[in-house]
């Protein structure tokens, strides 16, 4: 099972709330801009990343940060 650290540029953010309905256990809309838990397990935050018609959302599988320290 693989690790995801998802980071979000709010300044680019527009609210669009794709990867909400993607993975609801992971992001949350808060004053028209998303936001996420830090880490997860959820591989649905692959395809949220997809949906983001803005490309906000970077998702970056941990095992694969660690091999290329």
């Amino acid at each position: 099972m693989s690790t995801y650290r998802i980071e979000i540029d709010h300044s680019t953010c527009i609210g669009y709330a794709g990867c909400v309905k993607e993975a609801p256990d992971v992001f949350w809309i808060e004053d028209d801009v998303a936001f996420s838990r830090p880490e997860t397990d959820d591989a649905r935050v692959l395809e949220a990343a997809e949906l983001c018609p803005v490309s906000a959302i970077t998702v970056i599988r941990i095992e694969d940060e660690a091999r290329a320290a």
